[in-house]
Order: C-alpha cells, then sequence, then structure tokens
C-alpha cells in the first residue's frame, strides 16, 4: 500500500464478512452521487465496493470519471431524481 499513514490503508477485512445464513461473502453494490473526476468511485472499488455508477451534473466530468473508474457515468441533476422505491437496483 506504499506509504499511506495506516488510518488510511482500506480495511479489505470489512467488506468480507459473513452471513449468518451463508457462507458466502457480502457482495456492496454502490452508485457515487455528484462524483466529479471519481476519487471516492475509485477507493470504493479498490476496498471491494462494486461501484456501479457515477452520477453528476457537470458534464466536464464525465472523461476524467470514465478515465479513472470501470463505472459508467450518468449526466443528471440528482436533485431532479426520485427513487424508485425501496430495495430499487442500481
Amino acid at each position: 500500500m506504499g506509504m499511506l499513514p495506516a488510518i488510511l490503508r482500506p480495511r479489505l477485512s470489512l467488506m468480507s464478512f459473513e452471513t449468518s445464513s451463508s457462507s458466502e461473502p457480502v457482495r456492496i453494490a454502490a452508485a457515487d452521487l455528484f462524483c466529479r473526476a471519481g476519487g471516492l468511485t475509485l477507493g470504493l472499488q479498490r476496498s471491494g465496493i462494486d461501484v456501479r455508477l457515477g452520477v453528476d451534473i457537470d458534464p466536464a466530468c464525465r472523461y476524467s470519471y470514465e478515465h479513472n473508474t470501470e463505472s459508467r457515468f450518468l449526466l443528471k441533476d440528482v436533485s431532479k431524481t426520485r427513487p424508485r422505491g425501496r430495495g430499487g437496483r442500481l
């Protein structure tokens, strides 16, 4: 992990906990709202979280986000979005 202080190193063991009903690791999926250039997405991906989507209102963020991450970019105003209900899929 290079020269990062211990507090900044990803804690991978936290991402692979097991549920009581299964021995399969829990997979976490996320969306990055206000994603900008993708710093948060990149950190989450390196920690084992599947970030499926980055959303931002600024079209200038698209190239950097798509170049820096493995996720899809959506140009959209988050304040004008409505939730799909409880348990919606990304």
